[in-house]
């Protein structure tokens, strides 16, 4: 029999986890995705569209390759 400890592994719902501020977040996240291992950020992006697939789905439409980035302005 498993025994789950209700306050260690606690994951909030997708809305009210988009609405965390982390004054300094932002560099402490992005050090800690350059230190990731190409399994773990599979893991990450694979628990990503399962957990708020909304966001997923809104990351990998804003980080698509645009064809006009491949071409001169004009």
């Amino acid at each position: 029999m498993t025994t789950i400890i209700s306050d260690r592994w606690y994951i909030p719902p997708a809305f009210d986890a988009a609405a965390v501020l982390d004054p300094g977040g932002r560099e402490k996240r992005l050090a800690w995705i350059a230190e990731l291992d190409e399994e773990r950020k599979t893991d990450c992006l694979y628990f990503l569209a399962g957990y708020a697939p909304g966001v997923l789905d809104a990351v990998l439409a804003a980080t698509e390759l645009c064809l006009d980035d491949l071409l001169p302005p004009g």
